[in-house]
């Protein structure tokens, strides 16, 4: 389970449940201790899982704001989480997120296939920051976007625009 500083709502998560399940915490609430956890499904039962399909393109030209690209939720802050930075190529969409409690996430997408990544603890670097997932490298900054895999550069993408506080 992880919660946020600030916030009052919990992530749960586990091996049984696709997907995040969630729990409210009252204010004045010291601890919270959950035994004999039975859930519930609210809504449609999830699909059953069939061959994968492409995912849909995504349209660059989408407005931002404080969360980051809206309408599209692979380059968007989660909940109430800010974004810190947030860059568009011609081929991608990113943005660098913040947490209640002062962690940041990153979360990128590639606007042709839809195909998309979410990284958590990058690390500032620079006027941008550096994301790290099984030895790739995101460096995202004002000038462009580098993906990398130790010395080789396996994209440079120049920004076209860029945002950051």
């Amino acid at each position: 389970m992880s919660c946020l500083t600030g916030d009052f709502e919990c992530i749960t998560a586990n091996s049984i449940v696709q997907g995040n399940s969630y729990v409210t915490v009252l204010p004045g609430d010291v601890a919270l201790r959950i035994e004999d956890l039975e859930l519930t499904a609210t809504g449609n039962p999830a699909p059953a899982a069939g061959p994968a399909r492409p995912l849909p393109p995504v349209s660059a030209s989408e407005d931002t704001d404080a969360q980051g690209f809206v309408g599209i939720p692979e380059a968007r802050c989660n909940h109430t989480n800010p974004a810190v930075a947030i860059g568009q190529t011609a081929d991608s969409l990113v943005v660098m997120c913040e947490t209640g409690a002062g962690r940041y996430y990153y979360k990128g997408v590639r606007t042709n296939d839809g195909a998309a990544i979410e990284i958590d603890d990058p690390v500032p670097s620079g006027d941008g920051f550096t994301a790290t997932n099984a030895g790739v490298q995101y460096s995202i900054s004002s000038s462009a976007l580098v993906i990398s895999e130790g010395s080789t550069v396996l994209a440079e993408e120049p920004m076209l625009q860029y945002w950051s506080r």
